[in-house]
C-alpha cells in the first residue's frame, strides 16, 4: 500500500492524464495539501480510517470558514474515491455528509453593463471591446471560451462558432444579429492571426487580460458591482429565464450537462417574478387568442339581453 504522499501524486498524474483543467487540479492539491500535513507523508494510505478522517474533518470545520468547507470536502471526497478504484478498500469519507450548498448566482447589474460598453467605445480597441462585451452578455460563454474562438470557425451566416472551455470538450454558442453587427465592425480592424479576439499584435488574449480589460472598463465607467465574464453568465442565464426561456434549452446554451444543475442555480424566483413568467407565458392567453381573435377579456364576457 502506497504512502499517502505518494497516492496523490498518483493522483494528480491521474487528473492530467483525464484532461482536467490546470486550475481544477491546482484546486485539489490546495484542498488536499492541509490533509496531508496533518497526517504525515510518510503514513500508508490505509492508515487513514474513519474516525481519524472525522476527527481531521471537525478540526477543519474549527478554522475553515462555513463557505468553504464544502469545496475540501469534495475534493476529500474525490480523492478518496480515486484511492478506493486505485488501490481497493473502504473510503474514510464514508459516512460524512457535506454541507448543503446555497446556490446564489450573483448577475451584473444591467446599469453597470450599460455603462461599462458605453466607456468601451473609449478604449484602445473600441471595436474589439464592444463586440468582446456583446458576445458575454449575449451567449453566456465563459471567459476560457470566449479566448478560445478561432476566426474559422465562426460563421458570421448563422451567427455561431465553436468554444473551448473547462474539460476542454467543444461545443456550439449562438448570438444575435445585434452581436454579429458588432463584429462586423470589429472584423474590419482586426489585425490578423488564428483568434477572433486578439491583442494589437495579432496575439491571442489569455483569460487574465479578459479580466484586466474588464477592470478598467469598469474603473473608467465608475461603477460599483460585478463587471466580469462568470457575472455576464449569471445575467444571461438569469433574463433568459425571466424572459421565458425554458431551462432545458438554458442548459445547452450554457454546456451545462445536468439540467438539474441550471435549474437548482438559476430557476429561483421572486413572487413577483412568478407572477410576470405566468403572464408571459400563460397557455389560457395563448389558447383564447389563437381562436377568433379573442384578445380583449371584454369579448369573453356572456351576452346579456
Amino acid at each position: 500500500m502506497p504512502t499517502l504522499r505518494a497516492a496523490y501524486s498518483e493522483f494528480v498524474v491521474s487528473c492530467q492524464a483525464s484532461g482536467l483543467a490546470a486550475s481544477t487540479i491546482a484546486h485539489y492539491g490546495w484542498s488536499l495539501e492541509p490533509m496531508l500535513q496533518a497526517f504525515g507523508d510518510e503514513l500508508p494510505l490505509d492508515q487513514v480510517d474513519r474516525p481519524k478522517m472525522r476527527r481531521y474533518v471537525v478540526e477543519l470545520r474549527s478554522r475553515v470558514a462555513p463557505s468553504s468547507v464544502r469545496s475540501y470536502l469534495i475534493a476529500l471526497n474525490r480523492f478518496f474515491t480515486w484511492c478506493c478504484d486505485e488501490f481497493g478498500g473502504l473510503s474514510p469519507m464514508t459516512g460524512i455528509k457535506q454541507p448543503r450548498q446555497r446556490l446564489t448566482p450573483k448577475p451584473a447589474d444591467p446599469a453597470a453593463f450599460v455603462a461599462v460598453f458605453v466607456a468601451a467605445g473609449d478604449s484602445r480597441q473600441p471595436e474589439r471591446d464592444r463586440a468582446m462585451l456583446a458576445m458575454l452578455a449575449d451567449t453566456g460563454m465563459r471567459r476560457s471560451g470566449l479566448v478560445s474562438v478561432r476566426l474559422a470557425d465562426v460563421d458570421r451566416i448563422h451567427r455561431r462558432t465553436w468554444v473551448s472551455e473547462k474539460s476542454g470538450a467543444a461545443r456550439r454558442v449562438y448570438w444575435t444579429h445585434y452581436t454579429q453587427a458588432l463584429l462586423d465592425c470589429w472584423w474590419s480592424e482586426h489585425p490578423g492571426g488564428d483568434f477572433l479576439f486578439c491583442d494589437v499584435a495579432g496575439r491571442q488574449l489569455k483569460p487574465n487580460g479578459v479580466y484586466q480589460l474588464l477592470k478598467r472598463l469598469k474603473l473608467r465607467a465608475g461603477v460599483q458591482g460585478r463587471v466580469n465574464p462568470h457575472s455576464f453568465r449569471h445575467a444571461f442565464a438569469r433574463e433568459y429565464l425571466l424572459h421565458g426561456g425554458d431551462v432545458v434549452t438554458l442548459a445547452r446554451l450554457l454546456g451545462h450537462k445536468d439540467v438539474n444543475l441550471t435549474a437548482a442555480y438559476y430557476a429561483i424566483f421572486t413572487e413577483d417574478e412568478l407572477g410576470k413568467l405566468q403572464e408571459l407565458r400563460s397557455p389560457l392567453i395563448s389558447l383564447l387568442e389563437s381562436q377568433n381573435g379573442l384578445k380583449s377579456p371584454e369579448l369573453l364576457w356572456p351576452k346579456r339581453s
